[in-house]
C-alpha cells in the first residue's frame, strides 16, 4: 500500500500505474483541502512564553 500527493487540473488527476500480467490495482482518490483556522493557536496550549511550538515565520519581532 503507498499514499501520494497528486495535482488534478479541470477535475482529472493522470496516474501512471505500471500492471503486470493478471495484476489488479485498486485506486482510492481522495480529495483534500488545506485548512486553516484564525481561531487555533498551539501557543496557547503551553503558554504565551514558550516558543517550542511557533514557527520562525510567526514569531513576533520585538
Amino acid at each position: 500500500m503507498s499514499h501520494d500527493v497528486v495535482q488534478g487540473a479541470d477535475g482529472r488527476v493522470d496516474l501512471d500505474l505500471v500492471l503486470g500480467r493478471h495484476e489488479v490495482t485498486f485506486v482510492e482518490l481522495t480529495p483534500v483541502t488545506t485548512t486553516h483556522h484564525e481561531g487555533l493557536d498551539d501557543r496557547r496550549l503551553l503558554g504565551a512564553d514558550d516558543d517550542r511550538l511557533v514557527a520562525d515565520h510567526e514569531r513576533v519581532r520585538a
